[in-house]
């Protein structure tokens, strides 16, 4: 009797064994079977009409040098320099660059702030004291640089996380001049894997509202 009841005790461990190994093994199959079904047609989860393109005339554009716009250039390094000591609040402080069309200095301010108008005398004054009075224009932006760089850094994040050694990869960089994050993807979506599709959709659920999409047809020289 305790022969029969050993026997049967060790048939039912097996039955357990073997349905959690079925359980398991379907659970592999179904995560496998739907990675897979991502993979061979992730075209159908990415969208790039949710985001908006980085505008053809920013990518060609150039000011003619001239010795007061050479000028602008080499006194401009000496204004960045002292708006970084200055420490201006990183909610007002919108980056720094040069107009494409006329060379002038940018620096982009924030409105609506409450150090915004402070903000903006201690530019002034830097900007006076950096030589560059009369080459300067204050110009109003939505993001601050802060946000800028968080947003660039955290879709840095989201491609090292999703995508691994890509022969198409996503790219991603701040147009201070536009005032957004500039993101680089094919143009032709057959080349997109699930880990693209992935970056996309998070991007477009966080971030729309400051990405510039950017498409391109070549593989970048420097993948």
């Amino acid at each position: 009797m305790k022969g029969h009841r050993k026997i049967q005790h060790a048939f039912l461990v097996k039955l357990v064994i073997v349905a959690a190994v079925a359980l398991a093994a379907g659970g592999l199959w179904y995560s496998l079977a739907k990675t897979n079904a991502h993979t061979k047609n992730p075209r159908s989860l990415c969208n790039y009409s949710a985001f908006n393109r980085l505008p053809e005339e920013s990518r060609n554009t150039g000011y003619k040098s001239t010795a007061q716009t050479r000028r602008w250039d080499n006194l401009a390094t000496n204004l960045f320099v002292k708006l970084k000591a200055a420490k201006l609040p990183a909610s007002d402080y919108g980056g720094m660059w040069l107009d494409s069309a006329t060379g002038r200095v940018q620096v982009g301010l924030v409105g609506g702030t409450k150090t915004a108008d402070q903000t903006k005398r201690v530019i002034q004054e830097k900007t006076d004291e950096a030589g560059l009075n009369g080459g300067t224009d204050i110009v109003p932006v939505k993001y601050s640089y802060a946000t800028l760089n968080k947003s660039s850094y955290a879709i840095h994040v989201l491609i090292q996380k999703y995508i691994i050694w890509p022969e198409w990869p996503i790219q991603t960089g701040i147009k201070t001049d536009l005032n957004r994050v500039e993101v680089d993807v094919p143009a032709d979506k057959v080349h997109l894997t699930a880990g693209h599709c992935r970056v996309l959709t998070e991007m477009r659920e966080k971030y729309r509202g400051v990405v510039l999409i950017r498409t391109y047809d070549q593989i970048p020289h420097n993948n």
